[in-house]
């Protein structure tokens, strides 16, 4: 959705002519959504007059609104996906400097003009917040990514309850308790988003978690109790214990959350 300015110009006799022979045109395909094409021809107005405070506010406008449609990015998932969305955002920023500086134009040739004001405020106060929080986000989930075969956690021990500080190098790992020297599994992962975390009445708890080593992955398991913690964003880990024939049941027995300090046995 593109967000709506008023704009209102001052029309000197030779912009006058200017903007019935082009101006006009654009504002039809600008209506249209044709930016591209009522950018094509506000610039053939510049190439004659470079100071026309119309061109420059309806040309910042447009740009903004060809820019604005470029703002659905999504935060990257996987470490493939990093550079790719990186400069993508790196392109909508830049592109929104170069609205900035059509607005800064307009604003040295009539001050008092409120549709470039507008147009600032809302690039500085919104859609640059916006493009610059994700290059943010960006960044963090690169370090995360590098640093992941870092990552040190205390895990609890599902037979004997004693913490164990593990190295996690993927998401999915074994681990030998040193202290009752027994082997469990434990998922550790960053919360995408989690459903059934409450209710006495038997239902299904589904909790979908960013990998360590990139991509995502879904935690599922039936329950009957409520008061489990796991938010988006929360670092958590799913502990399960063996079985009598060697493998995993269905259902864990600790989940842990170290964003919060907590961790919960009643799953």
């Amino acid at each position: 959705m593109n967000q709506q300015f008023k704009l209102t110009f001052n029309l000197e006799d030779k912009d006058s002519e200017l903007y019935h022979k082009y101006g006009e045109k654009a504002v039809e395909l600008g209506s249209q959504g044709n930016y591209d094409e009522a950018i094509k021809l506000l610039d053939k107005v510049l190439a004659k007059k470079q100071k026309t405070e119309f061109a420059l506010l309806m040309k910042a406008n447009y740009y903004f609104n060809k820019v604005n449609e470029e703002l659905e990015l999504n935060e990257p998932t996987t470490p493939e996906e990093i550079p790719l969305v990186k400069k993508q955002a790196s392109k909508i920023k830049k592109d929104l400097n170069e609205c900035l500086n059509l607005v800064e134009k307009v604003l040295k040739i009539n001050p008092k003009n409120e549709g470039a004001k507008q147009i600032k405020k809302f690039i500085k106060d919104n859609s640059m917040k916006e493009v610059e929080n994700l290059l943010k986000t960006i960044d963090k989930t690169k370090n995360n990514t590098n640093n992941s075969n870092k990552l040190k956690v205390n895990l609890l021990c599902p037979y004997c309850n004693s913490q164990n500080t593990q190295e996690v190098i993927k998401t999915e790992g074994e681990y030998n308790c040193p202290k009752c020297n027994r082997t469990f599994k434990s998922i550790v992962g960053i919360v995408r988003g989690a459903r059934g975390l409450g209710g006495y009445v038997a239902h299904q708890v589904v909790i979908r978690i960013e990998k360590i080593e990139g991509g995502g992955d879904t935690i599922s398991y039936p329950s009957s109790y409520q008061g489990v913690e796991a938010r988006a964003k929360d670092l958590i880990a799913v502990t399960y214990k063996k079985g009598l024939f060697g493998g995993y049941g269905i259902k864990p027995k600790i989940l842990q959350n170290f964003s919060i300090g907590q961790y919960f046995s009643k799953l």
